[in-house]
């Protein structure tokens, strides 16, 4: 039931071959996993690496030694959700080619990739003679970054990924709070945490920042923002979600809720983000001042600035790359200063002229176009688009010939979208701690993150935000002075 083309499409364009060979050649594929038990954090490494792979095509087998019967029954029970017909094989051997993925500090084979998580960051390391030590206990973030660059290394080996387009790292250190390579500098936080924010956009970046949260040591608030439904063609990229959901295509918001339920209180909201904007405006919704974005289009980025928050956090990918928009209120660049519209025609408004339905759905090009998307359109719209039923909506740029530039339906798969949310959620915790750190961070997760591709950006002069800062600080009072009651008005 899972559509893989998303990964196909990406690792065609890191491996030089066709979508049909890497799907192909995926599908023969196995990798091995196996753990030591008894190292901080790697069952959560474990169980995420896990549904991680089981996205993708291909075996995924666990070596269950040293683990218990109830937790290889919960593992097989998690791999049999997501893909029922796949599953999680189980043995002690290696199977012949496999790729191993060790999750723990002592190699059990020479070709084994191994990852241990260190605090909040990660090791990842190639050979048995690296040494490698685990400075502190696992923080849940540091778990969950560390599946994510497990399956990065591995995929290198899966796809094939040719030589420019990867780094095969002997030993790589990261912690996505502090954005270096101490595993270290940033302190551990103590204690429970209190988080109110608003969670913009339940997509592949959107439900990995919800597991990540849903394991944190925090209660809270939390409202959950999407308007659509979760499909087969989510289930390859999404943290959430198996192929009982997809059948069902429940809600993203439900299905995020449900799991973010277990800590906090959670308000969902079924709808898109220019009525959540006109809702705080009138006093229904309350004001988020705390925002992590995981949507995927320049126009939803614009629309969620439009909230104004006291700190919005905006995860991001394209293809194999990460990155992160950190926005301060009134001191720094917001969302249209970090993307300008710049006067281009996008493919997204080009096709939205032309077929009459909403840049914000022709934005999510790898959803299904469905009879509702199109029953309010003119006649002859109505005709053109009926052949399309059934199929992605970024099949509608190849149907009309446009040329699809940078962000615009770019592929992201599963490991990539957690690198993002662990970015986000790393600065969720450095605020926490009260770290100063840049505002902008772009890496791509097969070359692994680098201290240059951090920077601290500055507004633009001729932003909206720098043009209007007047009007928003008084949107921003009136919105604080009274979080429930009448806000300052309709914004232009």
């Amino acid at each position: 039931m899972s559509d893989h083309s998303r990964i196909g499409r990406l690792g065609a364009g890191v491996s030089e071959v066709s979508e049909e060979a890497v799907l192909a050649h995926l599908d023969a594929c196995c990798v091995h996993l196996s753990v030591e038990p008894e190292l901080s954090g790697a069952l959560l490494t474990l169980r995420v690496a896990i549904t991680t792979l089981r996205r993708m095509p291909g075996r995924v087998h666990l070596d269950p030694r040293g683990l218990e019967e109830a937790e290889v029954s919960e593992l097989v029970a998690s791999a049999n959700y997501i893909d029922p017909k796949r599953g999680l094989e189980v043995g002690d051997s290696v199977p012949d080619g496999a790729v191993h993925l060790h999750i723990g500090i002592i190699a059990p084979t020479p070709s084994a990739i191994r990852a241990v998580p260190d605090g909040y960051g990660v090791h990842v390391a190639r050979g048995a003679r690296v040494a490698i030590t685990q400075a502190r206990p696992a923080h849940v973030l540091g778990s969950i970054v560390t599946a994510a660059f497990g399956v990065a290394e591995a995929f290198k080996d899966m796809a094939p990924v040719v030589e420019t387009r990867r780094v095969d790292h002997t030993h790589l250190t990261w912690c996505p709070v502090s954005l270096s390579e101490d595993l270290t500098v940033a302190p551990m936080v103590e204690g429970p945490m209190r988080l109110d924010l608003a969670l913009a956009g339940c997509g592949a970046i959107g439900t990995a920042i919800a597991l990540i949260l849903s394991e944190l040591d925090a209660t809270g608030e939390i409202l959950v923002l999407d308007r659509q439904e979760f499909g087969p063609e989510n289930i390859a990229t999404y943290s959430l979600g198996g192929e009982d959901d997809a059948r069902m295509r429940r809600s993203k918001v439900d299905l995020v809720a449900e799991v973010l339920a277990k800590r906090y209180t959670v308000t969902p909201r079924h709808g898109d983000l220019e009525t959540l904007v006109d809702d705080v405006d009138n006093g229904s919704v309350r004001w988020p001042r705390l925002v992590l974005a995981g949507v995927d289009s320049v126009p939803a980025r614009h629309q969620v600035q439009l909230l104004w928050p006291d700190r919005l956090i905006d995860a991001a990918t394209g293809g194999t790359a990460v990155g992160l928009h950190d926005v301060v209120a009134e001191s720094g660049p917001c969302l249209m200063c970090f993307f300008p519209s710049g006067g281009r025609v996008s493919a997204q408004e080009t096709l939205a002229e032309i077929t009459g339905l909403p840049v914000e759905l022709l934005g999510h090009g790898d959803d299904v176009l469905r009879h509702e998307h199109i029953a309010r359109l003119d006649p002859e719209k109505r005709d053109w688009l009926a052949p399309h039923l059934g199929k992605k909506i970024c099949n509608l740029a190849n149907a009309l010939g446009l040329i699809v530039g940078a962000g615009d339906f770019q592929a992201a798969v599963t490991f990539v979208a957690v690198e993002a949310a662990c970015l986000a959620v790393g600065r969720l915790l450095a605020l926490q701690l009260g770290m100063d750190l840049p505002n902008f961070v772009l890496y791509d997760s097969l070359i692994g993150p680098r201290a240059d591709a951090l920077e601290r950006r500055k507004a633009n002069p001729a932003c909206y935000c720098q043009e209007k800062a007047n009007r928003i600080k008084k949107i921003r009072a009136g919105r604080f002075s009274d979080l429930g009651g009448t806000a300052a008005g309709a914004q232009t």
